[in-house]
Order: C-alpha cells, then sequence, then structure tokens
C-alpha cells in the first residue's frame, strides 16, 4: 500500500574507494529518470559512495555541538539535576 514518491527517490551506486565505476547510469522511476548522485539519505542517514558516512558523521557532530550550546544557554535557568540529565 506504499506509493512511491518520484520527487524524493534517489540513485546510489556504491563501490570501494578503490575500484570506482565510471559508466553513466540512468534509471527511469515512473516519470522520473534518476542519475546517481555522491551521496542520499534514507530513513535519516546520510550514504556516500564508499559508505565512509562522513556526512553523517558530520551532521550529527554539528547537532550535538548545537543542543550543547543550547543547554549552556538555559543552565542558569534550571537546576543543577536536570542540567546533568540534559548533558
Amino acid at each position: 500500500m506504499l506509493k512511491l514518491n518520484d520527487d524524493k527517490t534517489e540513485l546510489i551506486i556504491l563501490s570501494s574507494r578503490f575500484r570506482r565505476l565510471n559508466q553513466q547510469i540512468s534509471v527511469c522511476v515512473g516519470d522520473t529518470v534518476l542519475t546517481p548522485k555522491d551521496h542520499v539519505r534514507d530513513l535519516g542517514v546520510i550514504f556516500d559512495q564508499q559508505m565512509l558516512l562522513n556526512d553523517q558523521i558530520n551532521l550529527v557532530c554539528r547537532t550535538c555541538y548545537n543542543n550543547i550550546r543550547k543547554i549552556g544557554r538555559i543552565c542558569c535557568v534550571i537546576a543543577g539535576d536536570a542540567t546533568k540529565a540534559l548533558m
């Protein structure tokens, strides 16, 4: 009962970093022609062609740093135990 959303469908070709494929591949899905991308997002995880997950690691680190900064701004307002729990 799932419906494929052509606009959100992405294509990636996974390969070793030592042996990359140089073929130009395109796939037709519905009315959309898909060409391979360098990185795609699936269930919130960013995958790249060599499965190194560098983009995913950078995103998680950036998000954690931003959240820690936000907690730092409000730590003077909340109790010490709540600050420890948030951290």
